[in-house]
């Protein structure tokens, strides 16, 4: 296809994305209003697949067996074209990640490219992805679908996510959850003490040995290690028989993760021989893997916000920030091309996972991001599906890559 008529596709479903603001509008506010916590979100996975169903779309839900996933699609054949819609709520906050304009932004991205496919040709995919936060049953649901394969013969993957400013290409630490459990014997605290095992004491000696341990981890490798001591006794006069502890290790090097929640269990295993009681461990989510860049769909999709008049930071120097965050997203970057787009919706100083943010998805401000998008992310699918040099480009880059993690430079010890 000739440059020119690739240009006029792109302003076209521009146009379109523009006709659809107020049911893109409505479709963020009313998850808003209607907040959902991971793995629990029936009803917005029927108002997501009831909505897209009228617009053609056929919908299969439970995909792999996750009650609240689901895939809706159109068209046929190849390129196929995926928008990742995220909508679950925070647990006291409602949508303070901006999750309800993620959704919306994949519906409507993926509404306009509809409009082109008899030029384009392919298929143009929604994946509901539930419990991105990690709470439920089935948190991290896109590490989940990625093990089940659903990703398998797509071609690229495009998502948005809000943010105080409009970047492509932010890397994410890899994490992983670790529940440990002491299991002691109660008695009388006062009465008896030596007839008990102190499982609270085995939790506490865990956490000082944990941040002990912080000294000597890997400082190349930003590592984060979070926790709190979840449970530890219901009254001061009797002897708790059991503790427990929540860890998260994040750091830039997946592989390291596993080193690391084996260090913490040796730190809970030791507190365990201190004090006799006994330990046991689990994790409750897959792991979160790091961002596997795909530099020709990051600049890409920079290039398309630069059309639109948005000034964003090329994503080579992005790539270079230093990693804050997780997200199962970075599973999905390991098996297929995938860029998450952040799109400015508040003020510079507002924190994430707060009212603030998600009172922001309502404003001026955060409506013009998820508009913006919107657009971004349909004009992309349109340059993949219908220049078949770019989309080849692509998928060998994410053949031959090599995960990107950050590593701040080091100097010689003094």
């Amino acid at each position: 296809m000739r440059m020119k008529e690739l240009e006029k596709l792109k302003n076209y479903v521009a146009q379109q994305v523009e006709q659809l603001k107020n049911e893109l509008f409505e479709i963020s506010d009313w998850l808003y209003d209607h907040p959902e916590l991971g793995s629990e979100e029936y009803k917005s996975l029927k108002y997501l697949a009831s909505y897209l169903h009228k617009k053609g779309f056929k919908i299969f839900e439970g995909t792999a067996k996750i009650p609240t996933a689901f895939v809706a699609s159109v068209g046929k054949g190849f390129p196929k074209i995926a928008f990742l819609a995220e909508y679950d709520a925070l647990p006291g906050i409602g949508h303070g990640c901006g999750h309800n304009m993620i959704a919306a932004a994949a519906v409507g991205a993926a509404i306009a490219v509809c409009e082109v496919l008899e030029q384009v040709g392919g298929t143009v995919m929604v994946i509901g992805t539930p419990d991105e936060e990690g709470r439920g049953r089935y948190a991290g649901s896109k590490a989940l679908l990625v093990k089940a394969r659903i990703f398998r013969g797509i071609d690229a993957v495009l998502m948005m996510h809000g943010s105080t400013r409009y970047s492509v290409g932010g890397p994410a630490l890899a994490v992983k959850d670790l529940l440990i459990t002491f299991k002691g014997r109660s008695s009388h605290a006062a009465a008896s003490p030596e007839k008990g095992v102190n499982a609270l004491d085995a939790a506490i000696l865990t956490y000082v040995a944990v941040n002990t341990l912080r000294q000597h981890v890997r400082r190349d490798a930003n590592v984060v290690i979070h926790g709190i001591i979840a449970e530890g006794g219901t009254a001061s006069n009797v002897i708790p028989d059991k503790a427990i502890v929540k860890y998260g290790a994040r750091s830039s090097d997946t592989k390291y993760v596993d080193e690391l929640v084996e260090k913490i269990k040796n730190c809970a295993r030791g507190a365990a021989v201190a004090t006799g009681a006994k330990v046991s461990f689990e994790s409750k989510m897959p792991m979160y893997q790091g961002i596997k860049h795909n530099i020709t769909l990051e600049d890409l999709v920079a290039k398309n916000l630069r059309k639109l008049g948005v000034k964003v930071q090329d994503p080579a120097e992005t790539r270079k920030q230093m990693p804050r965050a997780s997200t199962d997203f970075g599973n999905v970057t390991q098996v297929v091309p995938a860029v998450s787009l952040s799109t400015k919706i508040c003020p510079t100083a507002t924190p994430g996972h707060s009212t603030a943010f998600r009172d922001a998805t309502k404003t001026d401000q955060g409506r013009k991001g998820l508009l913006t998008a919107t657009k971004v992310m349909a004009m992309t699918a349109v340059d993949l599906m219908a220049d078949k040099t770019i989309l080849r480009r692509m998928k060998k880059e994410n053949k031959s890559s090599k995960i990107f993690w950050f590593a701040p430079s080091t100097s010689s010890p003094s």
